[in-house]
């Protein structure tokens, strides 16, 4: 008679990886840098990231320390979904979190402000330098210039959309206070 074999049990899929990557980012690093952090190889960083790997518990628990979450939510919870509660921010340091968010959003409408000025000038430049369009490949330059013209537009106007979302909710947040 044979021996039974033990049927192996795939193991849960786990918000590891997409958890990582969000804390990776917060924290302003590369893969390669946190792979350095964490005596890895950028690749298995990025199989952790894209959820092709779970790591062994010994590295899972490094990383959860590293960052200062609960391994527990590192595993089950998806940080996104609310992060402050997530990162464990206590009431002093959100008041510092949120003095930072206000600089970055003051900088940000800076920065949009001089992307508007930055595309009004190559939107100029383009209105004035007269394409040839009988020449076939001065009219796909031409198109593919307008093209990434329409995009960066777009892009400007997503930011203006966010920074209106921003104040409008702040606005109402500080109405509630």
């Amino acid at each position: 008679m044979e021996p039974i074999k033990k049927k192996k049990s795939i193991p849960k899929p786990t918000h590891f990886g997409a958890n990582l990557k969000l804390l990776r980012r917060l924290g302003g690093m590369s893969q390669k840098e946190l792979a350095s952090k964490l005596n890895l190889t950028r690749n298995k960083i990025a199989s952790y990231e894209l959820g092709l790997v779970e790591p062994k518990a010994d590295l899972f628990l490094e990383a959860s320390n590293f960052f200062n979450v609960d391994s527990t939510e590192m595993l089950s919870s998806v940080f996104t979904d609310n992060l402050v509660e997530s990162m464990k921010i206590n009431e002093k340091d959100l008041q510092g979190t949120h003095n930072y968010i206000i600089q970055a959003i003051e900088n940000f409408i800076e920065k949009t402000n001089e992307m508007n000025k930055i595309m009004n000038g190559y939107k100029t430049m383009a209105d004035l330098k007269q394409f040839d369009t009988e020449n076939n490949t001065n009219k796909k330059l031409y198109r593919a210039h307008k093209e990434l013209l329409e995009l960066f537009e777009m892009l400007i106007q997503h930011n203006w959309e966010t920074i209106n979302q921003i104040i409008t909710y702040d606005h109402l947040q500080a109405g509630e206070s």
